[in-house]
């Protein structure tokens, strides 16, 4: 894991625009698959807060594809709406698939 936060935090200085586009990949694919489980189960914004336990602003934000969701948003996006979330950071990459 150190490894890991030394690695980003040498692509963050060597190629920021790097890490930040791929940052907003993942925002992406997350809102992607938010707005698609809150369409497919008839939710609103402030439904799918509530079950979440976040506020319908944040659900906004999130399905926006602008806000960068965190390892623990992840963790209660899967636990909370059954939804998987593979990320494979490696050296010259980062990627999520379903």
């Amino acid at each position: 894991m150190v490894a890991l936060v030394q690695r980003v935090r040498h692509d963050q200085a060597a190629c920021p625009d790097r890490v930040r586009l791929l940052a907003r990949e993942v925002a992406r694919e997350v809102a992607s698959r938010v707005v698609r489980y809150r369409v497919e189960h008839g939710l609103s914004q402030a439904e799918l807060g509530a079950k979440l336990g976040v506020s319908r602003p944040y659900v906004a934000r999130l399905e926006s594809g602008d806000q960068s969701p965190t390892l623990a948003t992840l963790a209660r996006l899967a636990q909370r709406l059954g939804l998987e979330f593979h990320i494979d950071v490696t050296p010259t990459n980062v990627r999520m698939t379903a």
